[in-house]
């Protein structure tokens, strides 16, 4: 299994930004059907908060005509979830990539802590360079992450060969 954390402070734009890279790749690079919070989907699934912003969520997409599970989890903020949706993905759904969120500190019990402590029981080994890309200006939340999803979905690609 390959690892991508997406990190950042609070509010940073984690969420928004797993989000991001989850539409590229539903719309682009995996196929329609997949499943979205635990139920098989055929759509965009992604819900939103009354503010705008995304609802935190989970994800497993099937890389067009490959045998390649890649998990999302968004959840950043509270480390017994994380450690939920680490099972969900690792070790029930057996995904080939993961990509998570994790606030920017390696402390005890932080999600951070959680996913490092749970994946180095399996031997996996986790990246710290996806550091989240924000904008104080709320028109430019999106704009200003384009290149980061870029590059995320290019390091996917280069983990899937």
């Amino acid at each position: 299994m390959k690892v991508i954390i997406i990190r950042g402070q609070e509010n940073a734009g984690k969420t928004t930004t797993a989000a991001l890279v989850y539409k590229e790749l539903w719309l682009n690079h995996c196929e329609k059907e997949h499943y979205f919070n635990q139920k098989k989907v055929l759509k965009d699934s992604l819900e939103y908060n009354e503010n705008g912003s995304f609802k935190d969520f989970t994800a497993i997409l099937k890389w067009k005509n490959k045998e390649i599970k890649i998990g999302i989890a968004s959840q950043a903020d509270w480390a017994p979830t994380a450690r939920k949706e680490l099972d969900y993905l690792v070790k029930q759904e057996n995904v080939d990539v993961l990509i998570g969120c994790a606030r920017s500190r390696d402390r005890p019990n932080s999600v951070y802590a959680v996913i490092k402590e749970e994946l180095e029981l399996i031997g996996e080994f986790i990246p710290d360079k996806w550091w989240v890309k924000h904008s104080i200006d709320p028109a430019e939340k999106e704009i200003v992450k384009q290149s980061q999803i870029k590059e995320i979905v290019e390091e996917i690609k280069t983990l899937i060969k």
